[in-house]
């Protein structure tokens, strides 16, 4: 009798318990939801400036001023760290910004604190169009523009051309591009992206206008007077490069493209002196810029082919077979009566010239044939035979992107790693070329091999 009550004691405190469990977790799950819904609740007031915070954070997003805008969106998770919206926005922010950990991250939290599922679906394939499997998601998405508000049109837009950049599809960016210019002609971002295009096309003219239209309607726009400089210094126009280049220097003095550019306009404008300074004040930061040495080689040019000799040595450790350091290499050994060494780079030089050659028609034809895979994997094959491995890389991606299948791509890729004595890849890449693997569904994982110089040609 007495075990039969003990028994009925224990099963009743088991009941209070559960009970008492199952009150505290659904006021849990309340507070959270008045957490989420307004999250800050009673801890609104102007001295903690969270209302500040979240007003400037829209207000930078509107403005396209994402950086500024993460800024603002931190200070608000850090007193709200449950609210969904600012996880979300945040998450946002930092794809446009180009951070993808950051941006799965958040997502994933404004996923599971229950932001609308329609909007972390949208925000997940915007993600995806943006990377390097635009192909994927690009169909849904163009009908998707037909359909979306405002704001979300814009987004799209956004990260399609922003994916058909990454994938050297500029014709496909330039005809969204310029569809957004017609459609919003005072939004600075879509002749950002105009211009964009046209640089990737090789029209530096429209691109200048482009850019040039940006500081028109956004005069502090850094990004596009990054890229007008660039353009104008491509163009051979030197002395309003430099005046584009310094103003950009002004608020991004250690920015290495700033001063590389800067730098070079000033080595063609014959301003000696001055180059000589931008250049070394990039090598202090960056030794290894390849750029920057064989510029900082032909600069000490003028004064003697022994003091550029150092620089060119410098350049070839990095890039043993990159052009430009077998070009300047060649006259200088001469200059120096190195003629034998000398020789032998210049049989280097006109091994490769033909292939390098071949290289950038097979990249001119693919402004008008953006999604032909035999024409990319021509240029990846290529590139590889080059050793020019991360060029290589990035098209039997964009090939594999198109089409899993691709057999061709699928051998190259086995034959590499075979004669690198990764025998594990060369079978896995064996396999799917002979259909004994299917591709992945999702292919998220991109082909990645050893990096010798990443510049391409």
């Amino acid at each position: 009798m007495r075990t039969q009550n003990s028994a009925k004691q224990a099963r009743g405190t088991i009941s209070v318990w559960l009970v008492g469990t199952t009150l505290v977790l659904v006021l849990l799950g309340g507070v959270l939801l008045i957490w989420q819904r307004n999250p800050w609740g009673w801890r609104r007031g102007p001295q903690e400036g969270i209302d500040y915070h979240w007003q400037e954070a829209l207000k930078a997003i509107e403005a396209y001023d994402y950086d500024t805008a993460k800024i603002h969106l931190g200070d608000c998770l850090e007193v709200s760290p449950f609210y969904a919206e600012a996880h979300f926005l945040r998450a946002r922010t930092c794809r446009l910004t180009g951070e993808a950990d950051a941006w799965l991250y958040h997502l994933q939290v404004a996923e599971f604190l229950d932001w609308p599922v329609d909007q972390i679906a949208l925000e997940y394939r915007l993600g995806e169009a943006q990377s390097k499997n635009i192909w994927l998601v690009e169909e849904g998405l163009k009908q998707d523009v037909l359909e979306a508000v405002p704001a979300d049109k814009l987004l799209i837009l956004e990260a399609l051309i922003k994916g058909y950049l990454e994938n050297d599809r500029a014709k496909d960016a330039y005809h969204l591009a310029y569809a957004w210019t017609m459609e919003h002609p005072n939004d600075w971002l879509a002749f950002l992206y105009l211009g964009r295009t046209h640089q990737h096309s090789n029209l530096p003219s429209q691109a200048i206008s482009a850019f040039e239209k940006v500081l028109q309607l956004k005069p502090d726009q850094a990004q596009a007077r990054l890229w007008l400089a660039q353009t104008l210094m491509a163009d051979r126009q030197y002395d309003p490069a430099v005046q584009q280049f310094e103003s950009y220097l002004q608020d991004h003095p250690d920015d290495p493209d700033g001063l590389l550019g800067l730098g070079r306009c000033q080595f063609s404008l014959g301003r000696m002196e001055e180059a000589r300074k931008t250049l070394d004040n990039l090598l202090s930061q960056r030794e290894n810029d390849l750029s920057a040495l064989l510029t900082r080689a032909q600069l000490e040019q003028t004064e003697g082919p022994e003091k550029a000799l150092p620089w060119l040595r410098k350049a070839e450790a990095i890039a043993p077979n990159e052009i430009m350091v077998l070009v300047n290499l060649v006259p200088t050994l001469h200059a120096l009566h190195r003629d034998k060494e000398a020789q032998e780079y210049d049989q280097r030089q006109k091994d490769r010239q033909p292939k390098l050659n071949r290289l950038k028609q097979l990249r001119t034809d693919l402004l008008d044939r953006q999604n032909d895979v035999e024409l990319r994997y021509q240029v990846a094959a290529l590139s590889l035979e080059l050793g020019m491995e991360q060029e290589a890389a990035h098209w039997f991606q964009t090939v594999l992107w198109i089409d899993p299948y691709h057999q061709p791509t699928l051998r190259a890729l086995a034959n590499y790693w075979r004669k690198r004595g990764d025998l594990s890849r060369a079978a896995n890449y064996s396999d799917l070329a002979e259909g004994k693997l299917p591709p992945p569904s999702r292919p998220r994982a991109e082909v990645k091999l050893p990096a010798h110089h990443p510049s391409r040609p």
